[in-house]
């Protein structure tokens, strides 16, 4: 993360001297600026923290993070001179438990912190040398009670360490990532997988929400390029990169899209620099890119995306910082499913360099939270100085600013309790901001679809929902566009006498045809002239109804390798017609066949051989593929066995002995047989004799027809023992455990 504001503030560097040039011709969109309407200011609940500035207290307050009790833990450092600090405590503020985690050697800093389901608590930080170069990282796990779970410290191979994000999935897991890689570790802290991206460093990870899937964002030095990676979060198998020409900083991801949010760059043109806050969206099982939105608060401002977040609804907020006048701001931008922006506002609370938002998140009821950096500016204090604060600031579905909370220390994060209130950290000694949220009014649309995908045709039932607040703004119309070319369906619910509508719920149905991906979006309109958009997202499949469905069949289906196979291949289709089809044999090999030169046929019949050269069990798949760009498939399982082998062993061992002149001379016989009693010929024994004195001969031989090996030595008198070593013989193992190894004679 240091690599990227380090990024960052050259690029504003850069920009800097481009505004003294051209600050004049600055054109400004439409976007909300400024603070607006009077805002609630939130009532704070509770603080803690902040006592002392020095080294002896809990250090720089990094990340926060709220289990589902309501507990708010803080993750901080360097706390007490070297070590990071976690700190939790309760909804309402009362300690619960404070751990420090010292380093191996040097000074650890705070990085990350998440809760687990169970109430668990995980934190990162990442250890730096005498001159502040990162080069390790930590990870630990507390219990609900603070105990020590498990500590690990990677082994990290860059020297430079960087780190991306800290994630724990529904089952207790954790996932991390740091450099360029990503790692999975079980609740109990066992390595699970690791893998990589090919980018200079990452920079954001997210869980799909069913938590199938692990999406990692990298970002490279001193470019604009950057790498999306999906990973199986079962396996950690990749299952697709994507390359970016713009920044990615941050990542989420929805039922069947990918965001992220960074920062693009248009290059030379009108006007010469163009940087803007950037949303990507890709299609979360193949990684293809869907589209791109662009976001600035003017012609010549220049903006860049840090955090996104989802929505209740479907869509998505994006914040960030740009530099509408020389001094950064925080700039916001919600953004439908589709791409299409809902609203985009500029805090524009003070004209200071350093307002940047840190987190954003969307509430139950649709308010959006930004917390950060920002203005007004305090002071100045007795030294003529003043200093900006940290600021937790609510917008409306609308864009509308609701309410903000102050914090007389610079938020770096924020996290709603299950309450709906809201705490913010930063600060020296770990210091925390609770505060009251009002509760929302009572007039959130909701839409509702069933199914959400199918294929076509495929007909969907929407419900929509919509309440108002007895004392609130009356509805005066509402909309239900279905995102096809078919009219949707609409109402009129106040005629302009002043009656009151409380509550409306409708249902409909509209059957899409074709196949596609289709937005559709309940729009509800106010007497008051304000509008707010709920939107589902409807995946529509291509129709397939063969005549006779694709079928492969194997003969033998089983077999010793090396197995030859014939696959016989079927289908029938009207219509559409069969274009092509494809054979993946299991093991490795393909091939593809192109029917009537690519014009297509109504059916087909084939016969391929194909020889399966390894043991194992392959599934061999036959896939069709239909003139209307659709296929179906039909899978048959082999099995190659291999190749039954003979056992062999030693027998038995005979030694005699002979005495001439002082002399000894040992013969022995080695007896070889096979696992059924058979002699075994041809089967090469290697020996060793041991004599007496200490002295030992290594001798081979042979078996004979009877399946014997002779063996001779001699010497001085003594004992002489013959020790069988191995037999060996091509279609044949040797049974050790089983033989008769050694035999000795003494004369």
């Amino acid at each position: 993360m240091n690599r990227i504001m380090t990024s960052m503030r050259m690029r504003f560097t850069v920009r800097h001297l481009y505004w003294a040039a051209c600050a004049l011709s600055l054109v400004v969109q439409a976007f909300s600026a400024g603070p607006g309407a009077a805002a609630t200011t939130l009532p704070v609940l509770w603080t803690a923290g902040g006592h002392s500035a020095g080294a002896d207290s809990a250090g720089q307050a990094a990340r926060m993070a709220v289990d589902r009790s309501g507990n708010v833990t803080v993750v901080s450092g360097p706390g007490f001179y070297t070590a990071m600090v976690v700190t939790s405590y309760t909804s309402t503020g009362t300690l619960r438990w404070q751990r420090t985690v010292a380093p191996l050697s040097g000074t650890m800093s705070a990085n990350w912190v998440a809760a687990a389901p169970n109430g668990d608590v995980v934190a990162l930080g990442s250890t730096a040398d005498s001159h502040g170069n990162a080069y390790a990282i930590t990870l630990v796990r507390f219990g609900s009670d603070g105990a020590l779970r498990w500590r690990i410290d990677p082994p990290v191979t860059i020297f430079r360490s960087s780190v991306g994000r800290l994630v724990v999935d529904e089952a207790g897991s954790t996932y991390v990532t740091y450099n360029n890689a990503v790692a999975k570790y079980s609740a109990s802290g066992v390595l699970v997988w690791t893998n990589t991206i090919p980018a200079g460093f990452t920079t954001s990870l997210a869980l799909g929400p069913d938590g199938s899937d692990a999406v990692v964002t990298g970002n490279f030095w001193g470019s604009f390029n950057s790498v999306i990676g999906s990973f199986n979060a079962t396996t950690g198998a990749s299952r697709w990169v994507a390359t970016g020409v713009e920044t990615s900083n941050d990542v989420v991801v929805g039922s069947g899209r990918v965001y992220v949010t960074g920062q693009s760059y248009t290059g030379a043109g009108t006007p010469a620099l163009a940087y803007f806050l950037t949303v990507v969206s890709y299609d979360r099982a193949t990684g293809a890119r869907q589209w791109r939105t662009d976001s600035s608060p003017g012609s010549l401002a220049m903006a860049v995306g840090q955090r996104i977040a989802l929505a209740p609804d479907g869509g998505l907020v994006a914040t960030g910082y740009t530099s509408p006048g020389g001094y950064t701001d925080w700039w916001t931008v919600a953004v439908e499913a589709d791409g299409v922006i809902r609203w985009q506002v500029l805090r524009d609370r003070a004209p200071y360099p350093d307002e940047m938002p840190s987190v954003v998140f969307v509430l139950a009821d649709g308010t959006t939270v930004v917390s950060g950096l920002g203005g007004p500016l305090q002071g100045p204090t007795p030294t003529g100085m003043s200093y900006p604060q940290g600021v937790t600031a609510g917008y409306s579905p609308s864009g509308t600013l609701l309410w903000e909370g102050f914090s007389t220390l610079p938020t770096v994060w924020a996290a709603a309790l299950p309450s709906g209130d809201v705490c913010a950290t930063g600060g020296y000694d770990a210091f925390i901001t609770c505060f009251q949220v009002p509760g929302a009014a009572n007039f959130q649309p909701v839409l509702t679809a069933t199914p959400l995908s199918g294929p076509a045709p495929l007909t969907v039932d929407f419900t929509r929902s919509v309440t108002t607040d007895p004392n609130g703004t009356l509805i005066s119309f509402v909309t239900l566009e279905y995102g096809d070319s078919a009219p949707g369906t609409s109402g009129t619910l106040d005629f302009g006498d002043g009656t009151q509508t409380f509550a409306l719920n409708k249902t409909s149905s509209h059957t899409y045809n074709t196949a596609g991906t289709y937005t559709a979006r309940l729009t509800v309109f106010y007497s008051n002239g304000a509008s707010v958009s709920r939107t589902a997202s409807i995946a529509v499949s291509p129709s397939v109804t063969p005549a006779r469905p694709p079928l492969i069949t194997a003969s033998p289906a089983s077999g010793t390798v090396p197995l030859t196979v014939t696959l016989t291949n079927s289908a029938a289709s009207n219509p559409p017609l069969i274009s092509s089809y494809t054979v993946d044999y299991g093991d490795g090999a393909s091939d593809q066949f192109i029917l009537n030169a690519g014009d297509g046929v109504p059916a087909f019949n084939s016969s391929i051989s194909h020889t399966y050269t390894a043991a194992g069990t392959y599934n061999a798949t036959l896939t069709v593929f239909y003139a209307d760009a659709t296929n179906a498939s039909d899978t048959v399982s082999i099995t190659v066995n291999p190749v039954a082998t003979k056992t062999m062993r030693s027998t038995a061992i005979n030694l005699s002995a002979t005495l001439q002149r002082n002399k000894v001379n040992a013969i022995g016989t080695v007896v070889v047989r096979s696992n059924d009693g058979a002699a075994v010929p041809g089967a090469v024994v290697s020996t060793t004799w041991n004599r007496p004195g200490g002295t030992t001969l290594t001798q081979t031989a042979t078996t004979n027809s009877t399946g014997s090996a002779k063996f001779s030595t001699g010497g001085g008198r003594g004992t002489y023992t013959l020790t069988v070593d191995g037999v060996s013989k091509t279609g044949y193992s040797f049974d050790k455990a089983n033989s008769v190894l050694s035999k000795s004679v003494t004369k």
